[in-house]
């Protein structure tokens, strides 16, 4: 027995199979195949829920700027004595820029369309005020603004501070003071 192997057994070397030795360790196609079907499920489950979410969002902050537009409107001709000067869709008057954010009134507002401003006798009848021309096929329904109706005004298209006119425009009525 030699001084440095104690009193170990003798070492015994076993052949190792050419099979055992290129043995992957990784995942196979399979395996990774299974996975993202799973995630492809739950994304499609869960997608649409948050889709749904941002519709009640967009109605708000639609109904938001719009009244916070008319009221600015309001604050114009109490302080200048004048009435609603008549802008262009998607252009504000030059004599709103210290009452309304131009940057804001020149994007798409959240629903589609752009906003626009109205002298009384244009395209929002007697009163005039400021409203959104929907242009290009992106009306996006009576039923969307019924529920934006709802939430500034009275719900109903034909009545109240808020309407419908024509098949392309919703107005906020701004009368003068």
């Amino acid at each position: 027995m030699h001084p440095f192997m104690g009193s170990m057994p003798p070492c015994r070397i076993t052949a190792v199979s050419p099979a055992a030795r290129r043995r992957p360790t990784g995942f196979t196609l399979i395996e990774i195949l299974v996975v993202v079907v799973i995630l492809g499920i739950l994304a499609a489950i869960v997608v649409p829920q948050f889709t749904n979410a941002t519709t009640p969002a967009r109605y708000s902050a639609f109904a938001t700027d719009l009244t916070s537009m008319g009221r600015s409107l309001q604050i114009y001709m109490i302080e200048t004595e004048n009435g609603i000067p008549d802008g262009s869709s998607g252009n504000l008057h030059a004599d709103l820029l210290d009452y309304i954010n131009q940057g804001k009134f020149q994007r798409p507002t959240p629903l589609g369309g752009v906003y626009d401003t109205e002298e009384p006798g244009g395209d929002a009848g007697p009163i005039g005020g400021i409203g959104v021309h929907f242009n290009n096929g992106d009306y996006p329904g009576d039923d969307v603004l019924l529920e934006v109706d709802e939430l500034m005004d009275d719900g109903n298209l034909t009545t109240g501070a808020a309407r419908k006119f024509g098949a392309d425009r919703y107005y906020l009525l701004v009368p003068e003071n």
